[in-house]
């Protein structure tokens, strides 16, 4: 076990020591349950916040780290039964929209993923991976325009953003317009995204 595993059990301890001592309290039981998920103990973090929510089951933050443990397991359909419950508790909580956006993607339905990221980055136009999911989704619907319109905005919040540069490259590809697309795919690649070598060479190819 290495040093990091081992602080972070010592600090799960001392989290259950103080659950244990405080059971009706919801902010030790989510203390511990971010604990346990940070130490790779996703089924216990469940337990946890299913506690917390028998306690307060109107805390839509709650339901939103609840949704992010049933991702971790790759249980989208988990994830998005919680992160709707916490829109049915509080229906302006961005994070909720961008998590079901996101997983709709995972799921292939593009249309529902735009809409729910359409409504995050509505509700809190600096969420920049929001933007550049966004991108994603109507880069799969070929919505070409749509898609650069939204990397921009991303870009605009986060300059550095490897993902929202790739999404640019990709969009201005497929509009044919290379020299574009080969700036933003050398500017992802820089960055340290893992661009596909085939394509990085088809845009070089077509931008000289």
């Amino acid at each position: 076990m290495t040093e990091q595993n081992t602080n972070i059990e010592d600090i799960i301890s001392s989290l259950e020591k103080e659950a244990s001592e405080n059971p009706k309290s919801v902010i030790a039981l989510s203390r511990l349950s971010m604990a346990c998920w940070k130490g790779g103990r996703i089924d216990d973090a469940i337990a946890h916040t299913k506690k917390a929510l028998e306690i307060d089951s109107t805390n839509a933050s709650l339901y939103v780290n609840l949704g992010g443990f049933y991702f971790q397991k790759g249980d989208l359909d988990g994830a998005i039964r919680e992160n709707e419950k916490a829109l049915q508790v509080n229906p302006y909580v961005t994070q909720a929209y961008g998590n079901l956006g996101f997983a709709w993607m995972q799921k292939g339905e593009w249309g529902k993923a735009i809409e729910f990221l359409k409504k995050a980055v509505e509700l809190n136009s600096d969420f920049s991976e929001g933007w550049a999911n966004l991108a994603t989704a109507y880069i799969e619907k070929g919505l070409y325009d749509e898609a650069i319109e939204a990397a921009d905005k991303s870009l605009q919040k986060k300059p550095d953003f490897a993902i929202a540069h790739n999404n640019m490259a990709v969009a201005h590809y497929f509009k044919k317009e290379y020299k574009l697309a080969a700036q933003h795919c050398s500017r992802a690649v820089e960055l340290g995204y893992q661009v596909h070598p085939d394509f990085v060479k088809e845009i070089q190819a077509k931008s000289k």
